[in-house]
């Protein structure tokens, strides 16, 4: 395979700000969850509430303390670590990116030619192999990361990861 030069190479890491006020919100959750299961009868939802609010407390501590960035993009492909996933992939594995809006959260997916093998060689415990099938099953991808949480918009990383994807593909 041959590497083109004018792929240049780019690291976005995870603002640590905007993870920190993600924790915030995590704290909310719970609180709000405890209050609900104190005072109201709605114990069911106070109990999901504060599930939701510990999961995403552990999530984003993983984000916190990764010291990979979030999504490395160079001549050979694109390398995505959002400390639930860790993976790099070939611009020839990539089929298309596309930007979407999910329970809230603005987050690029990408979509691979034959996801199945990739998913197969990943060091991923069970519960996290059958979330990802799952993922693949109802999203048409498992590979996904957040864009709200790096310093660039949305469109414009979309447009400069498809930009390379086709110059690397040689599909312009």
């Amino acid at each position: 395979m041959s590497i083109d030069t004018r792929i240049e190479t780019f690291e976005y890491h995870a603002s640590k700000t905007k993870l920190r006020l993600s924790l915030a919100s995590a704290a909310v959750f719970v609180t709000g969850g405890t209050l609900m299961c104190i005072y109201t009868k709605l114990v069911v939802l106070g109990v999901i509430l504060i599930g939701m609010g510990i999961a995403i407390f552990f999530t984003i501590r993983k984000m916190i303390n990764n010291p990979k960035p979030l999504l490395r993009i160079d001549p050979k492909g694109i390398s995505v670590s959002t400390g639930q996933l860790d993976v790099s992939l070939l611009w020839s594995d990539i089929k298309q990116f596309k930007g979407n809006i999910q329970e809230g959260m603005e987050n690029v997916y990408v979509f691979l030619n034959d996801p199945e093998p990739i998913l197969n060689t990943l060091d991923l415990s069970n519960m996290k192999r059958k979330m990802y099938r799952s993922n693949l099953t109802k999203l048409g991808t498992f590979v996904f990361f957040p864009t709200a949480i790096i310093n660039m918009n949305t469109i414009e990383l979309l447009k400069l990861l498809e930009k390379y994807r086709k110059i690397a593909n040689k599909t312009e």
